[in-house]
């Protein structure tokens, strides 16, 4: 189970103010997971909401998402790095990302230039928020984790979402400076000025990037 699907509808509108098509009825995605002899959850988080609704008979187990070993690769660091597909919570991100956030990192740090990894940049290309400067739109890539290993900062600014951030895993594998918010740490085991910054506000956020390399 990649996601708790009727969560990440509902945190969809509460943060956009839009449904997504990445969404169900809670009450019938209930019913699906009683239909199985075996769950398996992302999360423990998402775990523990899953055992409220189903059967005593049924099996459910938390598994982790595996890592490969990522092996040491030159770092730039003033290059800052999104990684992602072109689903609707990615481009939300990332439209914050540019709109309130970018221009703060430049202004503090003009030599930062963010990579858009990934099918991302693609899918914003052309829209207002990719009027500002320093953004390379790298596009689909054969292995994004190289691109990720090779950052000064790794940034993961989601505004919702449910189940484990993927990449934020994988970037946290590099041992790279990540910067992401409430919603991206989620579900990862992951904690504030341990492994990571994390922070909501567009400021602060600016801030970090600017700062980390």
């Amino acid at each position: 189970m990649q996601d708790i699907i009727s969560r990440h509808g509902q945190r969809c509108e509460a943060a956009t103010g839009k449904p997504t098509a990445f969404s169900m009825a809670e009450d019938t995605e209930q019913f699906l997971w009683r239909s199985w002899d075996a769950l398996l959850a992302i999360t423990p988080e998402e775990s523990r909401v899953i055992a409220d609704a189903v059967r005593p008979s049924q099996t459910l187990v938390t598994v982790p998402h595996a890592i490969p070993e990522v092996a040491e690769v030159p770092v730039t660091a003033d290059t800052v790095v999104y990684a992602g597909s072109d689903n609707p919570s990615n481009q939300a991100a990332v439209r914050w990302l540019l709109r309130d956030v970018w221009p703060k990192v430049v202004a503090a740090r003009p030599s930062s230039r963010l990579r858009l990894v990934g099918l991302i940049g693609e899918a914003l290309r052309g829209e207002p928020e990719m009027a500002v400067p320093n953004v390379d739109v790298v596009g689909f890539v054969p292995d994004a984790v190289a691109e990720v290993a090779a950052a000064g900062v790794v940034v993961a600014p989601y505004l919702y979402g449910s189940g484990l951030k993927i990449k934020l895993i994988e970037a946290a594998a590099t041992g790279r400076p990540i910067v992401t918010t409430t919603s991206g740490v989620e579900g990862s085991g992951l904690s504030d000025g341990n492994h990571l910054v994390v922070t909501d506000d567009a400021t602060a956020v600016a801030g970090a990037i600017a700062r980390l390399d």
